[in-house]
């Protein structure tokens, strides 16, 4: 038994067909033209609004800061690394090399 909460569909290739019998006037196309012209007007569009944004990311002095303190602080997180290994190394040797 079929669930009552979706309804069942099915593809049927003559569909096209037997729309066009109905109503002769339908131009496929010219549907398909407008179609893929649309897509192509989307995709110019959203081209666009993201070359907008990668500008607005450019100019913002407020993102600039922020790279600015992001880079800063990854140097601080390697430099303080580097100074536990090295500080661990001549820990290291000190005990590995008694007088």
């Amino acid at each position: 038994m079929a669930n009552p909460q979706f309804r069942t569909t099915s593809f049927d290739p003559m569909d096209a067909q037997i729309f066009k019998e109905n109503d002769p006037n339908l131009n496929y196309a010219a549907m398909d033209k407008d179609l893929a012209q649309e897509m192509a007007r989307l995709k110019i569009q959203e081209a666009k609004r993201l070359r907008e944004l990668q500008k607005m990311a450019e100019e913002s002095t407020e993102i600039k800061d922020l790279r600015a303190k992001i880079n800063a602080a990854r140097l601080n997180k390697e430099r303080s690394a580097q100074i536990a290994e090295h500080q661990y190394r001549a820990q290291q040797d000190l005990v590995s090399d008694p007088l």
